[in-house]
């Protein structure tokens, strides 16, 4: 950098100047040399001039941010220096010079006289110092300016450099790269890899100590001395610099997923189930727009639901009132909000207006029905890349969440692996589906919407965080747009439909009977507008068989259509409850609907008991305990032994006895009975 201020020092035309002026245009330079002379010159002829330097040194721009990385003790050091090697150069101190009112004359002598003189005097201050290292001073004054003067050792870019070949790294990253997909490998292995490939190079290589250092140094990232679920996850990552996913208000961008929770739920045959989470969670605002929980994988009509529950609010859903009702009456008081309490934190909730969604490319998002159910909403749909879960996130990372605040204080948490589980965690599940699903609902509304998150940051409050529901309404304020809800009727057009021969007996579904007398006439017989061919289009919710809904085609509206025994079954149930209770009878397909009503009401009554602290849920038996039953059962069947033949080989052997004569020994052949089946959860 060429700097052109009263008093600085410059080289110009191969000859020492001092600026006199400088007022922008022009620059008034008094010469250094024998004659003295003044000269005045354009300002931009003197910068053009390609051998204009400032005859001072000065430190280097590139050089400068190492002056921020010495210690105060090394900066002082630095510039005693270079105030010595100045005065050697100039004949005076950097801060005398634009006192005097004359520039100093240049000194005289030569150098080594100059640095000598300069010794004595810091002889004189009890500074002892060698000419070699004025003379290495000097050079580092004259080639770097002041960062020239300062010990350079540890600082960044001027660390020592390695005595081993730099061609290693290649050498290693090849050999760990070919482990990205295999299973976890050794550094001993990985090394010996690498003095194979080395020698066949004519590599030299180092010490073991140092190629374990090279390892621990090349690997950081990598995990390839670490697990190899980590391992194959890593290198899904895209190989480009992350960026933020950014939404401008909320409902731009909507990303779906599913994934296993690391805990168990309870059935009524105290059979232990792992749950399966499918979540969607709005980018701007940070909001889990809806999250479901099955005891299976989801299927389709519940990617379906996961877009719907986000676009209603949740009391306008059809029969939401009841099913919220009852599950909640599966959770103990100390864990129960207040009613009035859970319904404020409801209100709160926002309901998103999605315009566009984000997911992968699992079975139940690549199907018919889903594709029309988002065309007929408007929705716009990006699919992320085949083992692509960056693609996605912030739903990726509210799974965490969920798994770290939610999942892992529920009980009967096994833990993210088989490393980190437990001793028989499915002794201490006790959460029926309905209780969990509750606690989950009621965790997002009154505990998630409202805590502060690290990445809800809002653009012109950067230093505040905000809660998802803040975000929401601060966003809206910034950014107002149209508010569009799923009615009613819009959520019962969106469920899966069928069609059904609608009578007098009204109609059936899944062999349970509706009452379809609002959609008959005075007479008895159908409405015109409600049957085509005898026969009526049916809309049901799989998660709630308590009604379906007829379509009038004359009214454009939806006639609900309740189930006969409803009034006899306090919580409402599904399709899976439904399969379930009639796979318990021979002929399922005969199963009486009063059953039906009573196997629920029952399966409700005994989930919202609890397990009996006294009595735990009876488990199912493992594979080895049933294999162990087995094996001892046909041991304890088999005849016991004789004991060893001791008699004489010459002796005859005994005469057979009539069979109608018996002996007090003979009465019962010596059986063993059988042991019944040990259970480790019924103690010995």
């Amino acid at each position: 950098m060429i700097s052109l201020e009263p008093g600085d020092l410059i080289v110009y035309r191969a000859r020492p100047w001092q600026v006199l002026t400088c007022d922008g245009q022009h620059v008034e330079l008094a010469g250094l040399d024998t004659d003295h002379q003044n000269l005045v010159v354009a300002t931009a002829t003197v910068l053009s001039d390609p051998d204009v330097r400032n005859h001072e040194a000065t430190t280097a721009i590139a050089e400068h941010h190492l002056l921020t990385s010495m210690t105060p003790s090394q900066r002082d050091r630095v510039h005693f220096w270079f105030e010595e090697m100045y005065e050697v150069a100039y004949g005076c101190r950097p801060r005398q010079r634009r006192v005097l009112p004359t520039p100093p004359p240049l000194p005289s002598g030569t150098v080594a006289a100059r640095l000598a003189a300069q010794r004595d005097r810091l002889a004189k201050k009890n500074i002892e110092v060698s000419m070699s290292t004025l003379w290495r001073h000097w050079s580092q004054f004259n080639a770097e300016g002041l960062v020239g003067l300062a010990d350079k050792r540890g600082l960044p870019g001027h660390t020592r450099r390695p005595s081993y070949d730099y061609r290693l790294h290649g050498l290693i990253d090849e050999i760990l790269d070919l482990f990205t997909l295999k299973a976890t490998p050794s550094k001993k292995q990985c090394i010996e890899l690498l003095r194979r490939r080395a020698a066949e190079v004519g590599m030299p290589v180092p010490g073991r100590s140092r190629l374990y250092e090279l390892f621990d140094d090349l690997d950081r990232g990598r995990h390839t001395f670490g697990p190899a679920t980590r391992r194959r996850s890593q290198n899904k990552s895209p190989q480009r610099a992350f960026r933020l996913a950014v939404a401008d208000y909320p409902g731009q961008e909507v990303q779906l997923d599913t994934t296993p929770l690391d805990c168990m739920i309870i059935t009524d045959t105290g059979e232990q189930l792992p749950v399966e989470l499918g979540i969607a969670v709005d980018v701007a605002t940070r909001t889990i727009a809806a999250a479901i929980l099955r005891a299976v994988a989801p299927i389709r009509m519940d990617a379906v639901e996961l877009v719907t529950r986000s676009l209603v609010p949740l009391p306008m859903l059809p029969g939401w009132d009841a099913a919220w009702s009852a599950s909640r009456s599966y959770l103990p008081s100390e864990l129960l909000v207040p009613d009035g309490e859970v319904a404020a934190h409801i209100a709160a909730k926002p309901v998103l207006d999605i315009r566009g969604i984000v997911l992968d490319r699992a079975q139940i998002f690549m199907s018919h029905t889903f594709e029309e159910a988002l065309k007929t909403l408007g929705i716009d749909t990006r699919y992320a890349g085949a083992g692509e879960p960056t693609a996605k996130p912030i739903v990726e990372r509210h799974l965490r969440t969920i798994a770290e605040d939610f999942v892992r204080w529920v009980k009967s948490y096994k833990g993210s692996s088989v490393a980190y589980r437990g001793l028989h965690p499915e002794y201490d599940a006790v959460w029926p589906l309905p209780g969990l699903q509750a606690l989950l609902d009621q965790w997002i509304v009154t505990v998630y919407q409202n805590r502060t998150h690290a990445g809800v940051v809002h653009p012109l409050m950067p230093r505040k965080r905000l809660t998802p529901n803040d975000m929401y309404r601060a966003m809206s304020a910034v950014t107002p747009g149209a508010v569009r809800s799923l009615s009613r009727d819009d959520w019962i057009s969106l469920q899966p439909a069928t069609t059904c021969v609608l009578g007098r007996r009204g109609i059936q579904l899944n062999r349970l009977h509706y009452d379809a007398s609002a959609a008959l006439t005075g007479n008895g017989r159908p409405s015109p507008g409600v049957v085509s061919d005898r026969r009526a289009t049916v809309h049901y919710d799989p998660t709630n068989l308590m009604a379906v809904w007829v379509r009038d085609y004359d009214n454009n509206t939806w006639i609900e259509c309740p189930w006969y025994l409803a009034g006899q079954v306090s919580a409402p149930f599904g399709l899976d409850v439904l399969n379930a209770i009639r796979e318990g009878f021979d002929d399922p397909a005969r199963v009486p609907e009063k059953e039906v009503a009573r196997r629920t009401e029952e399966l409700h009554h005994r989930l919202w008991q609890g397990p009996d602290p006294e009595h735990p849920a009876v488990l199912r038996a493992s594979r080895k305990e049933r294999r162990a039953s087995t094996r001892n059962l046909t041991l304890q069947q088999l005849p016991a032994p004789t004991g060893r033949d001791d008699r004489d080989p010459t002796t005859p052997p005994p005469a057979p006895t009539d069979p109608d004569e018996t002996t007090e020994d003979d009465e019962q052949p010596r059986v063993r009975t059988p042991l019944p089946v040990a259970r480790r959860d019924r103690g010995w």
